[in-house]
């Protein structure tokens, strides 16, 4: 066999032939936690009581689900549980009830009593001749980039449960973190402040009411028949990937443009001044995928345009008038108030109007460009990793608009 990435309806026929019980149902169990090898039968390991039955009120109705409670394996949170709720019919997933009934007949005892060796060397046998990829990075619009493969390994069990729930069922990042703990790239401030809370919150086991809440924003999702699957096609799924990313990405734009409009509905409404170009159709570009230098020269200017509005406003704020731009001429009014704001704030905004001359004008300044990297976080060496770096900017550039909309609320317009 031609060696290829596994489909999940192949995984899943794989596991379902494996001969010995002990090992199936292991294999089945990973996969539906999405969980490391460690939380199957190594250090992480379950116990009976580690799930239970429920029923979760789902338009109206009463569904069964099984919750599975998985130690978490990250360090940052030692000792804390997540909760991997799935559903009990089988029209919907097969492998639950049975898992689920190995669960409550081992009582206080493990229900996979083997080393994570032995796991591993029946998922290298089943598996042989499916690949994975290293750099699990793909296009948004489902386009293959040259990547580096390995053998196809137990430990991407995990990897692959996660790429099933975004492409299959829809999930987003927040049902990842709440399923998996898995905390995916965001651009999303207040997405990236609610996944941290979820990761850090520490579940009680006999918090029915609270199991439930954190269930109840994916549950539904996966009532979805599973035999469905079986037309899983990659140009399928290439379809389904693309509708969810511009989903997510008009999203995120949606979120910064309100960001702008209430700064400038706050500016407007003080100061009679607009602090930021609204465009729309500008910032959906920004958050496009970006791959290239070429890609990159062109989103910077476009995020730099953002900060090109009429001066003549923002110059009647200030005492004294030199020949400044806007971002300089918001921090003298500032500073001249003596209103208290982040430094940062103006940092962003200056280093990409920098970034975005050197870019666009192709002027060369290594040590420039060295602080600039180090400011974005990023390491210091040539070519930059753009697609890094442009992620990196805008996780900046938010959060400085964020701040800046935090300091207009509380500035009076009598200042």
């Amino acid at each position: 066999m031609e060696a290829r990435t596994p489909m999940v309806s192949d995984v899943r026929r794989i596991i379902e032939d494996v001969d010995a019980v002990k090992y199936r149902q292991a294999l089945m169990y990973q996969f539906l936690v999405g969980g490391e090898v460690s939380q199957v039968c190594d250090k992480y390991a379950p116990t009976g009581k580690d799930a239970k039955s429920i029923d979760l009120q789902i338009h109206g109705k009463n569904i069964k689900a099984a919750l599975f409670f998985v130690k978490n394996v990250k360090p940052k949170f030692k000792g804390k549980f997540r909760v991997c709720a799935v559903p009990l019919d089988s029209q919907f997933e097969p492998w639950t009830q049975p898992i689920l009934e190995l669960f409550e007949s081992c009582g206080d005892k493990r229900p996979f009593k083997f080393c994570m060796r032995s796991l591993q060397r029946v998922a290298q046998e089943k598996f042989e001749g499916y690949i994975w990829p290293k750099d699990e990075y793909q296009r948004p619009t489902g386009e293959k980039v040259e990547r580096r493969y390995n053998p196809f390994r137990l430990g991407d069990l995990n990897k692959l449960r996660r790429k099933n729930l975004i492409e299959f069922y829809h999930f987003d990042e927040v049902d990842l973190a709440l399923f998996g703990a898995w905390n995916v790239p965001v651009i999303d401030v207040r997405k990236k402040t609610e996944i941290e809370n979820i990761l850090s919150t520490d579940i009680k086991l006999d918090d029915i009411t609270s199991l439930r809440k954190s269930a109840d924003r994916y549950f539904a999702k996966l009532l979805k028949p599973l035999n469905e699957l079986d037309k899983e096609t990659i140009p399928f799924y290439e379809q389904i990937r693309e509708s969810v990313y511009l989903s997510k990405r008009y999203e995120s734009a949606s979120d910064i443009i309100e960001s702008i409009q209430n700064i400038n509905i706050l500016g407007q409404g003080k100061f009679d001044v607009t602090f930021f170009r609204e465009n729309m159709r500008l910032i959906l570009e920004i958050l496009s995928p970006c791959e290239s230098k070429a890609e990159f020269t062109s989103k910077i200017a476009n995020l730099a345009t953002l900060f090109e509005v009429d001066l003549n406003s923002l110059r009647k704020l200030v005492k004294e008038v030199d020949d400044k731009r806007s971002i300089k001429l918001i921090e003298t009014w500032l500073l001249e108030n003596n209103i208290r704001y982040q430094r940062e704030i103006f940092e962003t905004w200056h280093n990409i109007n920098i970034i975005r001359n050197m870019e666009v004008h192709a002027e060369t300044n290594p040590k420039k460009l060295m602080q600039l990297l180090k400011y974005f976080g990023e390491p210091m060496s040539l070519p930059p990793n753009y697609p890094h770096l442009w992620e990196k900017i805008l996780d900046k550039f938010i959060i400085s608009i964020t701040h800046f909309q935090n300091i207009l609320n509380k500035i009076s317009p009598t200042i």
